[in-house]
């Protein structure tokens, strides 16, 4: 209710600029006949200030009857204070003419603003309303849940109070060492920015605000993975299958048997395709579940499946699903665009050595390969188009 009143008094406040563009019309046209008067000949001069004086003898009689009919001393007296005054007329008009045009242009600077204001306002809204959709159908769930029937909730400590329980075992170091970790590195560009990722849980979450680059760069993992020799099913649940998801495939070439695209899906199709593909791609997570512990359970139930998982963004900038996602994953890359539309990526946090990397979705060139931390500010500063990077 608050946001569409603001709405309402950004309209209200909006001031239509016609009336002084009309006003200036007519200056500008009064000024072009002035000016071109003024630089006419003698002439042409007297005789259009004898039309003038004609029109106005109640207030220039005697000016009339003197430049008409009086000597030649007395005419040039008369033509010179009508040019003087038409003159001084002028630079009036003139001044009057550029406040005019300033405070024109001042009015449309401030609808500028107000229709960006607007805008804002309405994209704020369209996140709200999503947010309380989401609240209703959560309040729909708890209403059906039945209070005089719960289930009964058993105490564990009582109930194997008197249970013996087999200890852990342990791993000695010299063991860890001889292990042999399933691993996966990527090739070229992206390769480097990942690092050696390993199969086992591997959950990557990426974040980003909208149309920053998240599916493009979604697309780009699916290239890299299927170029591993590794299956791939693309659930594009944010957008379906589109004319620019057309274009992503044929100029990345996603031709690959070992591809598949999903237009729709729900969480329990998820789980069916990840014993069938090496890496799940899930754009976005929003679309298939609200709750945390759902992506948790992705990763610990089909630990050999690579999991590429995009969120999205609430208004206030938190991630829908929760905080807790990014503590899950094994990887948290944000993407953003930069002022001179750059898409850039960062890689937040990694379990594979590639902290605070930073990579090009715009030109696939890996920027920065070091842990050194660094902040959106100086991404900004350092790479801001991809013309200058």
């Amino acid at each position: 209710k608050e946001i569409n009143q603001e709405l309402n008094e950004l309209e209200k406040a909006k001031v239509n600029p016609r009336v002084i563009e009309s006003e200036i019309e007519k200056i500008e046209h009064q000024l072009n006949s002035l000016s071109q008067l003024l630089s006419s000949d003698e002439k042409v001069f007297t005789s259009q200030l004898v039309r003038y004086l004609d029109r106005n003898m109640e207030q220039y009689g005697n000016d009339y009857a003197l430049l008409k009919f009086g000597a030649v001393k007395d005419q040039q007296l008369i033509i010179q204070k009508h040019r003087f005054q038409f003159e001084s007329i002028r630079k009036k008009m003139q001044i009057k003419l550029n406040n005019l045009s300033k405070k024109c242009d001042q009015i449309k600077q401030d609808n500028k603003i107000k229709d960006l204001q607007w805008l804002q306002l309405s994209l704020k809204l369209t996140g709200v309303e999503s947010e309380v959709e989401t609240i209703q159908n959560k309040i729909q769930e708890l209403h059906k849940i039945d209070l005089e029937n719960l289930p009964v909730r058993y105490d564990l400590r009582k109930e194997h109070k008197h249970e013996s329980f087999t200890s852990t075992k342990g791993v000695k170091g010299d063991q860890i060492l001889k292990m042999k970790f399933n691993s996966l590195k990527l090739e070229r560009e992206l390769g480097k920015f990942l690092g050696s990722i390993q199969r086992n849980k591997c959950a990557i979450a990426l974040t980003g605000d909208s149309g920053a680059g998240k599916t493009t760069f979604s697309f780009q993992l699916a290239k890299a993975f299927l170029d591993a020799n590794q299956s791939v099913g693309y659930f594009s649940l944010e957008s379906g299958i589109t004319e620019t998801t057309q274009q992503i495939i044929e100029r990345l070439n996603l031709v690959s048997r070992n591809f598949e695209v999903y237009e729709d899906g729900t969480l329990e199709n998820v789980q069916q395709k990840a014993n069938q593909f090496d890496c799940i791609i899930i754009d976005s997570y929003s679309k298939i579940s609200t709750k945390s512990d759902d992506f948790e359970m992705l990763r610990q139930t089909y630990p050999n499946t690579f999991f590429i998982v995009i969120f999205q963004k609430t208004t206030d900038g938190k991630i829908r699903g929760g905080s807790s996602i990014l503590y899950n994953s094994t990887a948290t890359i944000d993407i953003r665009l930069t002022h001179e539309n750059h898409r850039i990526a960062l890689m937040q946090k990694s379990r594979y050595g590639t902290e605070n990397f930073v990579y090009s979705i715009s030109l696939n060139v890996c920027l920065k390969m070091d842990r050194n931390p660094i902040k959106w500010l100086q991404i900004e500063e350092k790479w801001p188009s991809p013309n200058r990077h």
